[in-house]
Formats: C-alpha cells, structure tokens, sequence
C-alpha cells in the first residue's frame, strides 16, 4: 500500500482532513479506510435517527 505521506514525511491533504475532525492522522491506505467507514457509519445513524424523529413529531 501507498503511505498517506510524501517522502518529506509531511500529511498530504487527503490525510489532513479527518484530523481537522479530531481523528488521528492516517498513515496508511487501510487506516484511512477504516475513517471513511466509520464516517459512512455515523451518517448512516444519524439518517435513521432523523427519519424516525421525523415520524414522531409529523414534521419533515
């Protein structure tokens, strides 16, 4: 796998992004993959929370 920094060990801008989220900076593709999983994962729970509170109350 590719590393997530250039030789000059600096994080590229790919890598940078979750860390403006507060998630460690990812050093390898698979890291990075996990971080977009977990994302996916978040928005999907939050998606589901909202329908159903949408549901409840009759707004939406």
């Amino acid at each position: 796998m590719r590393d997530m920094t250039p030789d000059e060990m600096r994080p590229t801008r790919f890598a940078l992004s979750p860390h403006a989220r507060g998630e460690p900076i990812p050093r390898t593709a698979s890291a990075a993959r996990r971080i977009v999983a977990k994302g996916r994962r978040l928005l999907e729970a939050h998606r589901r929370r909202e329908e159903r509170t949408r549901g409840r109350d009759g707004r939406g």
